[in-house]
């Protein structure tokens, strides 16, 4: 069945892609498709829309959603492959494989010049056929901070369930890490919805000192976060009269706190300082765990780990394309420093 390609843009590309999705998934997320396609600060999302050459209709598409990297300082304009639809009767190894070679076809035109994503590890096969490399994986780091959720499929004896929780409470309570007393540092917790010049301030101070590390201005947190249409984000971070000594952006589902992004300055206090004192609020707010999705190198992953994080599972991989097939900077090297990419840094 023969097959072509197209790059629709403005209202266009939103009507084919809005008349797909709903035959495909049924009803149309238009604040989302908004907010992810045109409001993006690093630039509007480039549609790639498949057409059956017989009917000339639309029967798949996939977007290229712009964002920025930073390595050491320098600045990268990525992008992000995302929402690959299929119409149900073309859904066949072929037609998946042309669109995702119309978005990677075309990249010198958008000026990027690395694609990233995190697929479904089943997907790993077509997407080497393609060009993709796996450089790292995804893991999701979980602290219980209440055991008795833990224990419910378990120990089903509300009684026992109880006394056995009470007494792993008070193991967790006694961690040393998380509980011992921290010197005095100056820096006072804050919280908030929104992200002003301090944010980007604090991005400033950091932003050379990764080798990888998503964009964390304040005109991206506030459209990721503060703007997303998907959850409700807030703010918990520390700070003193000079600025902002490190945040972490989080929701809440289910009575756990999910971490979507976070940064912190080492001139002024230890990644570990920052989440033992996110910690220790989130408790005090009722949550019964903190969790987040991360790919990072082991050094920064080792951090997580010694705060009190356990390595749950391997979520997904990481992936990466560059046109001319040359590694990125945490690829090759055994030396790679310190980097990180957080759950805000994939599509939503």
């Amino acid at each position: 069945m023969p097959y072509s390609t197209s790059w629709p843009s403005g209202n266009e590309a939103r009507t084919a892609v809005a008349a797909l999705w709903e035959r495909v998934y049924g009803n149309f997320p238009a604040a989302r498709h908004d907010w992810l396609y045109v409001s993006n600060p690093a630039g509007p999302a480039r549609v790639c829309l498949l057409r059956d050459d017989d009917s000339a209709s639309v029967v798949g598409s996939t977007a290229l959603l712009p964002r920025r990297l930073c390595s050491n300082g320098t600045i990268l304009s990525a992008g992000i492959a995302a929402d690959l639809m299929v119409d149900q009767r073309h859904r066949s190894l072929g037609p998946s494989i042309i669109l995702q070679k119309g978005i990677l076809g075309r990249l010198a035109e958008a000026g990027i010049g690395v694609v990233y994503a995190f697929p479904n590890p089943k997907s790993i096969p077509m997407t080497r056929r393609i060009g993709y490399r796996q450089v790292a994986e995804r893991v999701a780091l979980v602290l219980p901070l209440r055991s008795e959720p833990f224990l419910r499929g378990r120990i089903p004896q509300a009684g026992a369930r109880k006394l056995a929780a009470l007494l792993l409470d008070l193991a967790l309570y006694l961690r040393p890490r998380l509980f011992q007393p921290i010197p005095a540092t100056g820096f006072v917790p804050f919280t908030a919805t929104d992200f002003d010049a301090a944010f980007d301030d604090l991005w400033s101070r950091i932003s050379t000192g990764f080798s990888l590390v998503g964009e964390k201005t304040a005109a991206f947190l506030n459209w990721r976060y503060r703007d997303s249409p998907q959850e409700q984000y807030a703010v918990f971070g520390l700070r003193n009269r000079q600025g902002i000594a490190g945040y972490l952006v989080h929701f809440q589902r289910d009575q756990r706190l999910h971490i979507a992004d976070f940064a912190w300055d080492p001139a002024c206090i230890s990644l570990e300082e920052l989440l033992i004192r996110f910690v220790r609020w989130g408790r005090s707010t009722g949550a019964e765990a903190v969790s987040i999705a991360l790919a990072a190198s082991p050094d920064l992953l080792r951090r997580w780990q010694r705060v009190g994080f356990h390595l749950r599972e391997v979520v997904d991989p990481l992936i990466v394309f560059t046109p001319d097939g040359q590694p990125i900077c945490i690829e090759g090297s055994p030396d790679r420093g310190s980097w990180y990419l957080v759950p805000g840094d994939n599509d939503a």
